[in-house]
């Protein structure tokens, strides 16, 4: 019988064959142990087939991850991934997906087809990584490939409630709940963010939920307690808390937020209580031992809350309000520099705290120190601008520097924030009183004591203010009369000096007056000498007088000369020029052959017509010239014509 070749390497030269060697004898038992790793996943025992195909790999790893296998084996550590995930074991249904994946690559798609759990295994991971985009894409792809996934939704929703996107975590939770309405963790995380949005009523329903599917569900009662805390039901909280603790005694949160309530009540000694039972479950707990601080000082016991503020400062250097409540309780043990220290370190850890700048300027001000405390006030108005401590507390430190607008603004505003504020009404009368606005400062005593009886002036302060109330009218009087005077004053001077003014302008006119009135006497002086006839036909207006009667007064200047009068250009050339002679000679007191008459001044001129003419000479250089007559009146004698 022939033999195939592959039989033929096992024969010896004289036809007898050999036992395989090494290296076959191990690819039969990789084969083998394959072979039972196939059997052991088709029955569903795939911790079993790992094992076995491990087992392969360590014999000959090229026959137990050949092509042929290699998708049976990814298909296990696939499928143990699965199991651990439902286990809840993350992290090693993660390196078993891993595992997988590495063997299904190069394989075919339908050996290497990737389930809805590695997605979810995957989407875990990176939300452990804090890569919660790509742990949403990865539990949505769990959600395409089975819609049903609920854990796949849960996993979405948690991922986006890292994000914020609360919306879109209550859809995501409503989709689970759709799917699986038995899950508590579901009903108590979509409450979480119905929590967050405010929507609390819908909160306490779903955490009311989750508890009636578990009733152990620490979570859930604690979230319910601290809803009704803040919506002022502190009796339901308590009962919430007292839930928790029945389900778990040893839980810390819920005796920390019943002692917060019960402070709150003013029961401090059961507030005490639960902080020490909170201290005996958590002794490293430092806002156990500062709440406790804080409600031993409420009680009075400052040496216990400097001590516990000591211990929460211990175990937590970098607590602030610890060294700001121990400042607090050290300043009114009278230990100022040791307050002061205490706020000092306060600032020094947190820049921004309020209180302790609030508090160091205080202790500022009662040193003295005014500048330093207004500085203090100031940091605290930049941190906070509707802060009415500061401002009240500014207001005194300006106040005693002296600067009482400043206070009264920094007053003002305190009451702005703050208007049922007794004492700053009472400090803002006080520094209206050092202003001198006694109304104002009565008005703010009133407003003072209304709001607060311990804010009163005091019996002997009243009195004293309406009197100086009294005395800063009659001073206000006397000093508007005085105004009144200094302008009358100032208003008579003026009057006086208008008057001074106007006599001068008096006199002035009056001169012209007396000039002009000598004058005219001289005129009137010069016409009662001309003869009776004569004035009596100048001035008859009977139809025996000739011509009009022209009376012309000429100041000095030959330009006021009067040649081009009606009745001078009338006159014959020769006339004229006897006219104007006669005048020059007389303006220079050279009469020459004009006829004096018997009246001082006038004297008589006859023309060739026969007309007279009179000129009267006043005491100036101004001529007069008065005319009438004509030739039947006239003299024959015309020597000077």
């Amino acid at each position: 019988m022939p033999t195939s070749k592959r039989n033929r390497k096992n024969r010896k030269p004289d036809g007898n064959t050999t036992a395989p060697s090494v290296r076959d004898a191990d690819r039969i038992e990789a084969a083998r142990l394959v072979v039972a790793g196939n059997t052991l996943l088709d029955a569903g025992d795939y911790d079993g087939a790992i094992v076995e195909y491990e087992r392969a790999a360590a014999v000959d790893r090229a026959i137990a991850l050949s092509r042929r296998n290699r998708g049976k084996i990814a298909s296990a550590y696939a499928n143990r991934g699965n199991a651990k995930t439902h286990a809840g074991d993350y992290a090693g249904a993660q390196a078993d997906y891993e595992l997988a994946s590495e063997l299904a690559q190069g394989l075919p798609s339908y050996l290497a087809v990737p389930t809805a759990e590695q997605f979810l295994v995957r989407g875990n991971v990176k939300m452990e990584k804090g890569d919660y985009d790509g742990a949403i894409a990865d539990f949505n792809r769990a959600i395409a490939i089975n819609p049903n996934f609920a854990w796949a939704y849960c996993g979405s929703g948690l991922a986006k409630a890292e994000l914020g996107d609360h919306d879109g975590v209550i859809d995501d939770y409503d989709h689970a709940i759709a799917i699986n309405p038995n899950e508590a963790e579901f009903y108590y995380n979509r409450g979480v963010s119905k929590e967050y949005k405010g929507d609390y009523d819908a909160a306490v329903a779903d955490y009311d939920f989750a508890i009636y599917i578990d009733p152990n569900y620490a979570a859930a009662y604690l979230n319910k307690g601290r809803i009704k805390e803040g919506q002022g039901d502190f009796e339901g909280a308590i009962a919430d808390w007292d839930r928790l603790i029945a389900v778990d005694p040893n839980d810390a949160r819920a005796y920390y937020n019943r002692s917060s309530v019960k402070m709150m009540q003013g029961d401090y000694d059961g507030a005490i209580a639960d902080y020490d039972r909170v201290i005996a479950i958590s002794p490293n707990f430092p806002d156990a031992y500062y709440n406790r601080g804080t409600v031993k000082a409420n009680k009075g016991d400052f040496n216990g809350a400097i001590a516990d503020f000591a211990r929460a400062i211990y175990i937590n250097s970098n607590d602030a309000k610890s060294y700001n409540n121990r400042g607090v309780i050290k300043e009114k043990l009278g230990d100022f520099e040791g307050a002061l220290a205490d706020y000092d370190q306060a600032i020094v850890v947190n820049p921004n705290h309020e209180k302790a700048y609030n508090n160091r300027s205080f202790i500022k001000v009662m040193q003295g120190d005014w500048g330093a405390a207004v500085a203090d006030y100031n940091r605290v108005i930049s941190i906070n601008p509707n802060d009415a401590k500061a401002y009240f507390g500014r207001g005194i430190a300006k106040a005693l520097c002296g600067d009482y607008d400043a206070a009264i603004a920094d007053y003002d505003h305190a009451i702005t924030i703050t208007p049922n504020d007794a004492r700053a009404y009472f400090c803002r009368g006080n520094a209206k009183a050092l202003q001198m606005d006694y109304d104002g400062a009565i008005a703010d005593y009133e407003n003072a004591s209304i709001l607060d009886e311990d804010f009163s002036p005091d019996i002997d302060l009243l009195p004293l203010i309406y009197a100086a109330k009294a005395e800063s009218e009659r001073v206000a009087e006397w000093q508007r009369r005085q105004a009144e005077l200094a302008n009358l004053q100032s208003e008579n001077e003026e009057w006086v000096a208008m008057a001074d003014e106007a006599i001068a302008e008096q006199e002035r006119l009056q001169a012209q007056v007396d000039e002009l009135q000598a004058k005219l006497r001289e005129q009137q002086l010069a016409i009662s000498h001309i003869p009776s006839y004569d004035r009596a036909r100048m001035v008859s207006g009977t139809d025996a007088v000739p011509d009009k009667i022209n009376v012309v007064y000429y100041q000095n200047g030959p330009e006021y000369w009067p040649f081009l009068s009606e009745w001078l250009v009338k006159r014959s050339k020769a006339s004229q020029d006897k006219i104007r002679a006669a005048i020059a000679r007389m303006r220079k007191g050279n009469f020459g052959d004009s006829k004096p008459l018997h009246a001082p001044g006038l004297f008589e001129c006859r023309l060739y017509s026969g007309e007279r003419i009179y000129y009267a000479k006043p005491s100036d250089t101004s001529i007069l010239i008065l005319h009438g007559g004509d030739k039947a009146d006239s003299d024959q004698n015309s020597d000077i014509a």
